[in-house]
């Protein structure tokens, strides 16, 4: 943890909104990335990306997020993590924020292209305020074959999309945060543990007995950190 965003390709936000390396919560280790949105511009940005070297037909990512504070209207939704083509405005994929209710009822929304257009998935995930929660997606593009699949807390969300007709529409950039915000509305959350690949791995809390780690291959080391070589990206996000 290097308590900043050494590692990204750029980043950025609008006035009255922000996003820093922050002591103040942590799903693991000492830092977390701290997004907060005023409200002020229907753009609502807030955000940090990564650009792969290649398009990506098969993307993976999977963060941890905590909302602390909200004031969105009923129906309202800002981006947790967004995936793009090689045009940033061009959007292929993400995890959303929901008021469902205006009373305290929260949800996290998928979105995937179909092809055709962003869409919606149809069934989104409950959760609340105040606590850590897992978010995993898989996204595929193809020629007959793309597909998305949405978990959290390593739960699927309903059963997925399959036999999409996507291929145009590949990933290239990923962002935490909010990229491309329709809606004027103000929202805190933490994100940590931020990790994205072009094949499914598991990428464990590093587990150490007298020494020895165990790294996110498999393989035995002594007396190093997790060996991130395995992943096409692999980052805290204060990395």
């Amino acid at each position: 943890e290097k308590n900043a965003f050494t590692s990204w390709t750029s980043g950025g936000a609008e006035t009255g909104n922000a996003r820093a390396a922050s002591v103040e919560q942590a799903n693991r280790g000492n830092y977390s990335g701290k997004f907060v949105f005023g409200g002020t511009a229907a753009s609502n940005q807030a955000y940090q990306y990564i650009t792969h070297s290649a398009n990506q037909a098969t993307h993976y990512s999977r963060l941890y997020v905590k909302v602390t504070s909200e004031s969105l209207a009923t129906g309202e939704e800002t981006s947790i993590f967004e995936q793009t083509t090689a045009t940033l405005t061009a959007q292929v994929a993400g995890v959303k924020f929901v008021d469902v209710d205006g009373a305290g009822a929260y949800a996290l929304k998928a979105y995937y292209h179909n092809g055709t257009s962003l869409t919606a998935y149809g069934t989104t995930q409950a959760i609340s305020l105040n606590t850590w929660y897992a978010v995993e997606l898989k996204y595929i593009s193809a020629a007959g074959a793309g597909g998305m699949n949405f978990y959290v807390d390593g739960v699927e969300v309903g059963a997925g999309v399959s036999s999409l007709s996507n291929a145009s529409y590949p990933t290239r950039n990923f962002f935490v945060g909010q990229y491309n915000g329709t809606e004027d509305s103000a929202l805190t959350y933490y994100l940590d543990d931020v990790a994205v690949d072009s094949a499914y791995r598991v990428y464990p809390v590093s587990t150490t007995v007298a020494g020895v780690t165990i790294d996110s291959g498999g393989a035995l080391t002594i007396g190093s950190l997790i060996n991130t070589a395995y992943s096409y990206r692999h980052a805290l996000i204060s990395a």
